[in-house]
């Protein structure tokens, strides 16, 4: 997921010609060779290709086909009014959906809020745990906030998770692991009288 994720925040030119002919069903943006004649060929047809654009998403079939179409609808259309409305309309039904991760990949591009402002939002507002929190934040590499997502963690967090924070910072790791068995030994001692 965390390559997906990535990779979909950087296309190329041809990804652009696909995702216009996909929508379109139209083979006219083949004569662009360049990213700014796609992109003046996208505000020559700008309503029809805006409505292609929002009928596609509208019938997106799961979270990765929709943040696809939202990546895609950003970097042709941004502030358009009618987007900023669809925005609007679907942030209730996004939150509304049971998949914390989803919901974060989706909010990340219809909300103007920094990384990691959206994830202590969504934390906050109790749609993420922390080490779901630490994770997104590894995934947006700031691992400083990822630490301090990990270290208000009550119990250990998982082990997959660790070693993905571990490929980041040797040094946080090993204070991690420092103060959950720290954590563990007091709890221990407490339990026992």
């Amino acid at each position: 997921m965390i390559e997906n994720y990535l990779e979909l925040m950087h296309f190329t030119l041809e990804d652009m010609k696909d995702y216009l002919e996909e929508i379109s069903g139209s083979e006219e943006v083949e004569d662009c060779f360049l990213e700014r004649q796609v992109k003046a060929f996208v505000e020559k047809h700008k309503k029809e290709y805006l409505a292609y654009a929002l009928t596609a998403l509208m019938n997106a079939q799961g979270a990765s086909e929709m943040e696809y179409h939202f990546v895609m609808i950003n970097y042709f259309f941004h502030g358009e009014e009618v987007v900023e409305k669809m925005k609007a309309a679907l942030k209730p039904l996004i939150l509304a959906t049971q998949k914390p991760i989803a919901i974060y990949r989706l909010l990340r591009h219809i909300m103007d809020l920094d990384c990691a402002s959206l994830i202590d939002a969504l934390y906050q507002a109790g749609y993420l745990t922390l080490q779901q929190a630490a994770y997104l934040c590894l995934v947006e590499k700031n691992i400083d906030l990822a630490y301090t997502y990990l270290m208000a963690c009550d119990t250990m967090p998982k082990e997959a998770l660790l070693d993905y924070f571990h490929s980041y910072s040797t040094t946080g790791y090993y204070a991690l692991k420092k103060h959950f068995k720290k954590s563990a030994k007091l709890s221990l001692s407490l339990g026992t009288y």
